[in-house]
């Protein structure tokens, strides 16, 4: 079988769905609105609570990906 490219370490390896805009910022986001549930709207026309998500990473870089946003996060937030 053959994969799409990782957009990080350009290995073919099969991709995982990964946030295009970190998932701290949308809780940031349900945080400071007044409908406490904002919907994003996806380029297919699928709306959803949690952001948008595509197949862009591996899952080995999506788990180091996420631990820099972690320690990110908790030094932001």
């Amino acid at each position: 079988m053959i994969f799409p490219e990782c957009a990080l370490c350009n290995e073919s390896k099969e991709l995982v769905e990964s946030h295009v805009i970190s998932k701290m910022f949308y809780r940031w986001i349900k945080k400071t609105t007044k409908t406490k549930v904002p919907r994003f709207r996806s380029m297919e026309g699928e709306i959803s609570q949690d952001g948008y998500k595509i197949y862009l990473l591996c899952s080995d870089c999506e788990q180091e990906f996420s631990r820099y946003e972690t320690y990110f996060s908790s030094v932001v937030y």
